[in-house]
């Protein structure tokens, strides 16, 4: 067998290229839509659920606004098709809510904490699971 270098054979470059490859086609369900998880967006209030959306039916759609009170005034969520959910507006001083990027993964949230209100994403099967124990 010829050597392609002088230490790697050709059937090492072959196999080197397999593990390669197995290890990129991992990565396909981490790139897959927001909305393959068969899920939901949801918007609270101290445990009050205001708004609820199936992710599917939100792929649908269009792009379109939702304000809500909140305990420091307005705030506006977008539900965006494409990217997700952010905050477009709040009432909050510091209005750092706003400044958060969409969320369009399960288990994702925005939290504005002088309003206490947020909006997260939930994937069936996940509903009072626990992610982390702290001691």
């Amino acid at each position: 067998m010829k050597k392609a270098n002088g230490f790697i054979g050709k059937n090492d470059l072959y196999i080197a290229g397999l593990i390669l490859l197995l290890s990129l086609l991992s990565f396909i369900p981490a790139l897959a839509n927001w909305e393959a998880a068969g899920g939901r967006v949801f918007v609270a209030a101290q445990e009050t659920e205001l708004f609820s959306v199936r992710l599917a039916q939100l792929k649908q759609g269009n792009v379109f606004t939702q304000s809500f009170a909140s305990a420091a005034g307005p705030i506006t969520f977008e539900f965006d098709p494409e990217k997700g959910v952010r905050v477009i507006g709040a009432s909050c001083p510091d209005k750092i809510c706003m400044h958060m990027s969409y969320i369009n993964k399960p288990r994702q949230m925005i939290v504005c904490i002088p309003g206490k209100i947020y909006a997260a994403i939930e994937a069936p099967g996940t509903e009072g699971e626990l992610d982390a124990i702290s001691r």
